[in-house]
């Protein structure tokens, strides 16, 4: 394998490509189709290369990415994680090097925490490959979301920083007030902070960035999902959902056709897969992971004004499209969710076997995991719309006014729900008002509406 060569056609192709940008410095990058994945992180296994300028070095670094797909640390990583090598392919990206006098990584949350009120900023003088490789202390900060404050600073002695020579990159000693001074001024420092924060409304996750500042100006080099958030179990949630004690087997059917309903509905929505449980059992009692219920279900946007608001719009439009059809394929979806109800019903269990009343079990639980799946993109859905029209609110009407302005709008609403309730309002009123009636009612001798009984 150390002895393939890249295709004649793509070496003419990546040549002509560089050719089109001209002399300068590139940096080469693996990009594995298994890289930040949930569970796992790939950093360090593929290899990228920083300052490779001739048009022979880069073709050689792409094939170096390509190969380091099967180095015997990447083919051991995937073996301890059970992960299939032959679903495992690499990408290489070539880019533009940005000559950076000062580097780092920045969080659109605290990936330690999963607190989302807080952006932290890694960086370093030069290139950022000292801050990502970990091989030197570094500047840390943690800066507050919503007022881009500083709420913490530990300035850090750094050891050393990373250069571009003439051909590569090089460590170099830090000393005297260079090791010992900040990297950053405070207004660099919000500069960053409102890159992440724009990034992260335009991809509408939270966001891992790499970025660089080169003849004072502030350049983006990468950005991806936080893939992984620690567990913060609570009862927030899921006690509305699960008030009561859950047996193990009624579980275990549950959080099996929940957590396919959250996937496919992520997917629906172009969210990130989740990278956990969204719920779990503890002590027969249902907890929800609220870190991922807030990350999942805060507004994909930041906007700070009607104008603002105003702009998002037409992109409203495009990522929420496929929720004008949602619900009416959800309800085409319910007449065969029913007949398969009544063809169960129907069923004379008395004369099945035990291993038959299982598998009978079993696709009922199947047909009704079938037919919740897009309800969690529904239920989420309705959390933003419901957040978004409170922002409204918030920016037309004065403080005082807006929660209940807010409810006012809410429950003129015309939805399953509020026809229930005030069906059951209208109950209530005639129970109250004829002593006869609410006997009769008590009794079950009056045909109630499909909702009550």
């Amino acid at each position: 394998m150390a002895g393939t060569s890249l295709p004649e056609a793509l070496e003419s192709e990546i040549r002509s490509l560089l050719e089109r940008f001209g002399p300068g410095a590139y940096a080469v990058r693996s990009s594995s189709t298994m890289e930040d994945l949930a569970e796992s992180a790939f950093a360090g296994q593929h290899e990228t290369y920083l300052n490779v300028r001739s048009a022979d070095a880069i073709l050689q670094r792409v094939r170096d990415c390509f190969l380091s797909l099967w180095s015997e640390r990447a083919v051991a990583y995937r073996s301890q994680r059970g992960y299939d090598h032959a679903q495992a392919s690499m990408a290489v990206v070539v880019q533009r090097m940005i000559p950076c006098e000062a580097a780092g990584v920045a969080f659109s949350l605290d990936p330690v925490s999963g607190d989302a009120r807080r952006i932290l900023i890694d960086a370093n003088h030069g290139l950022g490959e000292s801050v990502v490789s970990g091989e030197s202390p570094v500047d840390h900060w943690v800066l507050d979301r919503e007022r881009l404050e500083i709420l913490e600073a530990k300035i850090a002695v750094k050891a050393l920083q990373t250069i571009a020579v003439a051909e590569g990159i090089r460590h170099i000693d830090l000393t005297g007030d260079a090791s010992t001074l900040p990297c950053l001024n405070d207004e660099q420092l919000r500069s960053v902070a409102r890159l992440v924060l724009d990034v992260e409304a335009k991809a509408a996750f939270p966001q891992d960035i790499e970025w660089g500042f080169a003849g004072g100006k502030l350049w983006l080099l990468q950005a991806r999902a936080i893939t992984t958030l620690p567990e913060r179990w609570t009862r927030d949630e899921s006690a509305e959902r699960f008030p009561g004690p859950i047996t193990p087997l009624t579980w275990e059917f549950v959080e099996a056709g929940f957590h396919d309903s959250l996937a496919w509905s992520l997917r629906l929505m172009g969210m990130p897969p989740c990278p956990g449980r969204w719920f779990a059992s503890f002590d027969h009692y249902i907890y929800g992971n609220q870190n991922l219920v807030e990350r999942y279900c805060r507004l994909p946007f930041e906007a700070n004004n009607l104008d603002q608001l105003e702009d998002l719009v037409p992109r409203f439009r495009d990522d929420f499209r496929w929720v004008q059809q949602l619900p009416v394929d959800w309800m085409r979806d319910l007449d065969g969710y029913l007949i398969g109800i009544g063809r169960a019903c129907a069923t004379d269990l008395a004369s099945l076997s035990d291993r038959e009343l299982w598998q009978q079990a079993k696709d009922l639980v199947q047909h009704g995991s079938d037919y919740f799946r897009p309800n969690i993109a529904i239920s989420i859905t309705h959390g933003l719309l419901c957040r978004l029209l409170h922002k409204l609110v918030s920016f037309v009407a004065p403080q005082e006014e807006v929660t209940s302005l807010f409810q006012s709008l809410l429950a003129w609403g015309n939805t399953k729900t509020s026809q229930i309730n005030r069906e059951l309002q209208e109950m209530a009123a005639m129970v109250r008002g004829d002593d006869a009636l609410r006997v009769e009612l008590a009794a079950g001798t009056i045909d109630l509406h499909p909702a009550f009984e």
